[in-house]
């Protein structure tokens, strides 16, 4: 009778189980400065969710979370603002991060000039890739 009622619950955690999906994917920006993606969908129906960490090994290290519910398959685009300073865009979302102290902000509408396109996290048969630019 107990058994009965295990079988099907086994095959259903064992089902979801397999659905989980997580990537990473990191780029330095300079000898002492990197950035990292975390991605995950935790069901296949469900919503991206989707951390940038930065890290200057010199003074910190912070998780940013990102607002990517609706977002179909994220890419973000990196444009350097200024020294240190960098422009990121999620669809129609915009951040800037401060490189050298790890912080970064959400904006509603783009900025101005986002500076020089530096290059994107993007998938790539299945996992996360930070393509460069060309001309960085």
């Amino acid at each position: 009778m107990i058994l009965k009622r295990l079988v099907p619950l086994l095959v259903l955690t064992t089902t979801l189980s397999g659905c989980f999906r997580y990537d990473a994917a990191s780029f330095m920006a300079d000898h002492n400065t990197s950035v990292t993606l975390e991605i995950g969908k935790p069901l296949p129906w469900g919503d991206w969710k989707a951390s940038l960490i930065f890290q200057n090994a010199q003074v910190c290290q912070r998780r940013h979370s990102l607002d990517a519910a609706g977002v179909q398959s994220p890419k973000l685009d990196f444009f350097l603002t200024a020294p240190g300073l960098v422009s990121i865009r999620l669809e129609k979302l915009w951040y800037v991060a401060d490189l050298n102290n790890c912080w970064m902000q959400a904006y509603k509408d783009p900025p101005p000039s986002p500076g020089p396109y530096l290059g994107s996290f993007e998938e790539v048969s299945k996992t996360y890739v930070f393509t460069a630019s060309a001309k960085h």
